[in-house]
């Protein structure tokens, strides 16, 4: 869907820039989150999220984020962080575990891999038993085959 929707507005709008405009896959636990919560709110009223008090769809991020994100990390017993943060969790961890690095650009919204390179590689260790072998394991199976 090629629509989002702004702090207190009413209706959603298309993105501004073109690099807003993108696809990407969500994966299996995040869609089943989605059809899971689909199923109790988006027949009531067209939306997926709604305010479990109201029934009625969020009105901005600050109702997300002030009632609802502090009180689950709270009890989490996790520090508080801003939602935002988690695109920048998940861009460092799909990193770290070997996601393409174009790919994660392309998800980020990011105009090129080496602005996503810049920001995010600092943070990532490099702390890979393995890595700088793959070139060598791809000759090894090409001499087992001959």
């Amino acid at each position: 869907m090629d629509r989002k929707r702004a702090a207190h507005a009413k209706k959603a709008s298309k993105p501004k820039t073109k690099a807003s405009r993108r696809t990407f896959k969500l994966n299996k636990l995040a869609m089943e989150a989605l059809q899971s919560q689909k199923k109790y709110t988006y027949l009531e009223g067209g939306t997926v999220f709604q305010n479990p008090r109201t029934y009625e769809p969020f009105i901005g991020d600050g109702q997300l984020r002030d009632r609802m994100w502090a009180t689950i990390l709270k009890r989490a017993g996790v520090r508080y962080r801003p939602p935002s943060q988690m695109r920048h969790t998940w861009a460092s961890s799909s990193l770290q575990i070997g996601e393409n690095h174009y790919y994660v650009s392309a998800v980020m919204g990011h105009k090129n891999p080496d602005f996503t390179a810049q920001v995010y590689q600092r943070y990532i260790p490099d702390n890979n038993p393995t890595a700088g072998s793959l070139l060598e394991d791809f000759y090894d199976d090409l001499t087992d085959v001959v």
